[in-house]
């Protein structure tokens, strides 16, 4: 059966402030309202609830065991309704409802996660919507399912902005027999052990510089991490997201006799720099700051 509740949240936020304040006169002057008004709005409340809320100790308006326990379990809708408030006020300023952010995964995560965390101090009614891929090409200038892509540049693509220069570098576990190699590594050599390659497992296109030889492909640099410290196999992986390995000896970083670092450009590219609004411009210069 549907339900319309007694009481307002306008009822209960009066109330919180009231409680915050000590008295409905300061209440009154806080929300620019008249004291008559406060006062009607708790009696209402709580002639709804059927409990009393409010109680006067000295000159003091404090709750009532009954009122801290009500007043807990609405003060979260309280603050749900004036986001969404906010929010609403914010649409209706021209801010955008989310935005769409696509990112190569070898991107370093420390600095997207940093950008992120100043969009959300500074936009926080914006909505983040992170697509990561895997050696990601830079989308078509038609490609209208992102606004900020950060993704290899292709040769007589569009232009973009450089934000990295992604090293790669060859590993393996070190129990792996590669790891024990003295003298450098041959390609044949490399052709004899399974090779764990990063890929688009949509893409069948090969990794450009792979070696030949047997091959599992994965998704996800975690992926590929896991199995390689599992010692089943050789990959080339980030240098950044393998550091902490390498110096604790739990990987190490293999002698080969040419290919041994691949880098990795990536550009940041706007779909439409017509139409980029403030948080996609201020998302956009977070991600550009720290490029090397």
């Amino acid at each position: 059966m549907a339900q319309v509740p007694k009481t307002t949240v306008e009822q209960w936020a009066i109330l919180r402030a009231v409680v915050e304040l000590g008295s409905y006169g300061q209440a009154a002057e806080t929300l620019h309202r008249s004291q008559s008004s406060i006062s009607y709005a708790i009696t209402n409340l709580q002639h709804a609830a059927g409990v009393q809320l409010l109680q006067i100790e000295g000159r003091r308006a404090v709750l009532t065991e009954a009122g801290r326990a009500l007043l807990a379990e609405v003060e979260p809708l309280i603050d749900d309704f004036l986001r969404i408030e906010q929010r609403a006020s914010a649409v209706g300023h021209g801010e955008r409802v989310a935005l769409r952010l696509l990112v190569d995964s070898v991107f370093p995560k420390p600095r997207l996660l940093a950008a992120l965390r100043r969009l959300a101090g500074v936009h926080q009614h914006v909505d983040v919507r992170l697509r990561e891929a895997v050696r990601l090409p830079m989308p078509e200038p038609t490609d209208r399912t992102y606004d900020i892509a950060i993704a290899q540049p292709v040769i007589g693509a569009r232009y973009g902005k450089r934000v990295a220069d992604v090293d790669l570098i060859a590993v393996a576990a070190k129990g792996h027999p590669l790891a024990h190699r003295t003298r450098p590594i041959s390609r044949a050599t490399l052709a004899r052990h399974l090779r764990i390659e990063i890929r688009d497992l949509e893409l069948s296109a090969p990794t450009k510089g792979q070696t030949g030889g047997k091959a599992w492909h994965m998704s996800t640099i975690d992926s590929v991490l896991g199995v390689v410290r599992e010692g089943l196999g050789y990959s080339w992986l980030p240098r950044h997201s393998i550091q902490d390995d390498l110096e604790r000896g739990d990987l190490v970083e293999l002698l080969l006799s040419e290919g041994g670092e691949r880098r990795i450009p990536l550009d940041l590219c706007l779909a439409d720099h017509d139409s980029a609004d403030g948080a996609v411009l201020f998302l956009a210069e977070a991600l550009i700051m720290h490029a090397e």
